[in-house]
């Protein structure tokens, strides 16, 4: 888990000087000065490690994440095929867009509790049950960048989204605390820090907001009691959530990929 750190001097000196350079497509395109916010680069760090606030590069809002030409876009043509994520509590505002399911396919039990499911089905169901990729996977290259580490031990896999009002009660993730089936990998990809987004880790008087950088890859113990809410008034939260197969060769790959 990663926990957000204060800037140096030299961070804020150094970021500061970069912002106001201007977005570098708008530059490009042949508007110079567009007002710019920072994106941090990733490609020199591995996926999902965390760039220095010195290995950062501006964009305006639009090149970075408002529209379908920015870097953080979600294509448009999977809008149809987010659903409802746990239907059993209708009453708690959140979607899922699949990633893994049973058979590939989309509508499944994969956005449901697995308790839930096992009890309305009679069958056992395990994260590592939904394993076939989605077309989510193969036509999105953001998706495939992400997964491509972890393909070998993919397990249940989706995005969540959270709308104004959308939330998580504290809870802890699953039965697995003993014998472990996967570990959990987290992107935050959208609206994911406070003021207008809060994700709150630990117990009783202990728990703290945590702050993420978005599009960073995060493995978390989800064991441990955790809250979400989204008390933006517009703006959704998304999360890509990765289930990973338990075994060595995936642990070794989480010791090099991610931020703990």
């Amino acid at each position: 888990m990663y926990l957000k750190k204060a800037k140096t001097k030299d961070e804020k000196l150094h970021m500061r000087a970069v912002a106001d350079l201007g977005c570098i497509i708008c530059h490009k395109m042949g508007y110079p000065g567009s007002p710019a916010e920072l994106h941090h680069i990733i490609s020199n760090t591995g996926m999902g490690k965390k760039a220095t606030n010195y290995e950062v590069i501006p964009l305006c809002p639009h090149h970075h994440r408002n529209s379908e030409e920015s870097y953080h876009h979600s294509p448009k043509k999977f809008d149809d095929k987010w659903q409802k994520f746990n239907p059993g509590k209708p009453h708690i505002l959140r979607d899922g867009l699949s990633v893994t399911s049973i058979d590939g396919n989309f509508g499944g039990n994969d956005l449901d509790s697995l308790k839930d499911v096992m009890e309305r089905t009679g069958e056992i169901h395990y994260e590592a049950s939904y394993t076939t990729l989605t077309p989510v996977y193969y036509e999105c290259e953001e998706v495939k960048k992400l997964v491509d580490p972890w393909k070998d031990w993919i397990a249940r896999s989706h995005f969540i989204r959270l709308p104004p009002g959308g939330f998580f009660p504290t809870h802890c993730d699953g039965d697995r605390i003993n014998d472990p089936e996967v570990f959990r990998i987290i992107v935050p990809i959208q609206n994911v820090n406070p003021p207008t987004f809060h994700f709150m880790f630990g117990g009783g008087a202990t728990m703290l907001p945590i702050y993420w950088n978005q599009g960073t890859a995060y493995f978390m113990n989800t064991h441990k009691p955790h809250c979400l809410f989204n008390n933006s008034v517009n703006s959704p939260s998304i999360w890509f959530i990765m289930n990973i197969k338990v075994c060595e060769e995936a642990v070794q790959a989480q010791k090099f990929a991610v931020y703990t």
